[in-house]
């Protein structure tokens, strides 16, 4: 379970603690192995270092935490997310996880566009089934697609009206199978690294900013 939250400093805030806690609480419980919740918390007040709140009694970070042990999440970042020129950092950003060992590598990046919250890069550490495609499958942007349109025109499909509907849909599948085999040659997929998303101009003014961030931030 992946999830995102934001929480507005403007919000509510006799409603906010209890609605933020049972987000937490209702996504616990929902009994998903892995668990990610991530997003603007708003909590500049929270010493992440040492677990604690400085603040008054009744201040919604102390019943945050308070979710946050009930729930056993565990808190990653520890080096502050948002930076305003004139202002302290702070760390407002969070991930959360139900697993110590879910998150791997994680680095602080410069902001998108002109924004004062860093961005956030991980891996996730967690169980998946991955499909390769290694066999090889009929190529149908090549071939002879009228033949393959004539052979199941051609198809006696009657022969199949007494069978049961499995049966059928295998009967169906099985010709349409054969019919592609013997229309369309067989090819292997290609991959490709190509980034679609970002050319050389954007690649370069992006290293640069990067760049900039890391002298900001060591420097301010």
């Amino acid at each position: 379970l992946i999830g995102c939250i934001y929480r507005s400093q403007s919000h509510n805030l006799r409603e906010s603690p209890d609605e933020l806690c049972h987000i937490l609480h209702s996504a616990c419980a929902l009994g998903h192995s892995h668990i990610l919740i991530g997003g603007d918390f708003n909590m500049p007040q929270i010493d992440w270092e040492n677990v604690f709140s400085p603040a008054p009694p009744l201040d919604i970070s102390h019943r945050f935490l308070e979710a946050m042990n009930d729930c056993y999440l565990i808190q990653h970042v520890s080096n502050p997310t948002r930076y305003r020129p004139g202002a302290t950092p702070h760390i407002l950003d969070l991930i959360l996880t139900n697993e110590d060992g879910m998150i791997r590598n994680l680095q602080h990046e410069a902001g998108l566009g002109k924004s004062d919250h860093v961005i956030l890069w991980f891996d996730l550490l967690c169980y998946t089934h991955q499909l390769e495609h290694t066999s090889a499958r009929p190529n149908y942007f090549k071939g002879n697609p009228e033949k393959f349109k004539s052979m199941l025109q051609e198809t006696n499909w009657d022969q199949a009206a007494d069978f049961g509907i499995d049966d059928k849909f295998s009967f169906m599948s099985n010709r349409v199978k054969m019919c592609a085999l013997e229309c369309f040659p067989k090819s292997r997929r290609k991959g490709t690294r190509r980034n679609i998303y970002i050319n050389g101009q954007a690649l370069r003014l992006k290293r640069e900013k990067e760049r900039l961030w890391q002298t900001y931030v060591r420097s301010q």
